[in-house]
């Protein structure tokens, strides 16, 4: 955001801008960043098992999808649409 403030280019009001992982620097630029929380202990825990498995199977080959729910925390970045 500061590279495009730098060249002049507002947000939210030019550009609306997004992140992911709602780390604490989210909410300390400037305009505050819209982002999606997510729960990154799941994550850990989800990767490990499937990193075990794979050693316990490694010539099992798998293509699974895995979905870990997130929670999107609007704040200042972005612009509001009327709809």
């Amino acid at each position: 955001m500061q590279t495009l403030k730098e060249r002049g280019i507002c947000v939210p009001e030019d550009v609306s801008v997004t992140g992911f992982d709602d780390s604490i620097y989210a909410q300390l630029c400037s305009p505050p960043l819209t982002t999606v929380a997510v729960d990154t202990d799941a994550i850990a825990r989800l990767a490990a098992k499937r990193m075990i498995k794979h050693m316990n199977e490694p010539q099992k080959k798998s293509g699974e999808v895995y979905r870990i729910p997130g929670k999107i925390i609007y704040r200042e970045s972005v612009c509001k649409i009327n709809g």
